[in-house]
């Protein structure tokens, strides 16, 4: 009963200074009109503390903080929020306690190759969610007369970029991240080592 007390109020703070640092790895580089931004390393952390609920409720939170305080000339369109609850939830179903993940100063060459592996395949997946999802919502919100294929082609450079960036980033980010999580998550949501 005090462990679930425990996570609940430890993951509360942890989803606010989540949401905090994903809205300050975001917004500026969308309001300078970057092909990209790195928001991913709070979402992703999330997951990997967390896992799906959590990560997922961290993500919707940045999205709606984020709005809120770097308003747009449009008002507030849902589809973006499960966007970015979508690639929470991948980076979560893929990091969250998986030994894969757990990368220390230790770790052999084909333990990081597997995470590494494992790191691509969900950068790709969320570069593929961004890609077709993020189109159709910017088609509906801006009522323009350009298909949504033209916006996903224009998308293809940038988001290309943006893997290469999360792959280098992920498996980087989980090593330096390990013992942290080790020290500060709550012993129910520990990674268990094999």
């Amino acid at each position: 009963m005090q462990n679930k007390k425990t996570l609940s109020v430890r993951a509360i703070v942890f989803i606010g200074v989540f949401a905090a640092l994903d809205i300050v790895l975001t917004r500026p580089f969308r309001t300078l009109g970057a092909p990209f931004n790195f928001g991913f390393v709070a979402i992703a952390t999330a997951g990997t503390f967390f896992g799906p609920v959590y990560g997922a409720f961290t993500a919707l939170v940045s999205d709606i903080l984020g709005y809120l305080l770097f308003p747009q000339t449009k008002p507030y369109f849902p589809g973006y929020a499960i966007t970015a609850v979508s690639r929470a939830l991948v980076y979560a179903f893929l990091f969250y306690r998986n030994p894969v993940m757990h990368l220390s100063k230790d770790t052999k060459l084909f333990a990081w190759c597997k995470a590494v592996a494992l790191c691509v395949i969900a950068s790709g997946l969320n570069i593929t969610i961004n890609l077709f999802t993020l189109p159709l919502w910017q088609v509906i919100t801006s009522g323009t007369y350009q298909s949504y294929w033209f916006f996903v082609l224009k998308r293809i450079p940038n988001s290309l970029l943006f893997w290469g960036i999360q792959i280098v980033t992920l498996p980087l980010l989980m090593r330096y991240l390990a013992p942290l999580r080790e020290k500060y998550a709550p012993e129910s949501i520990r990674l268990r080592k094999v």
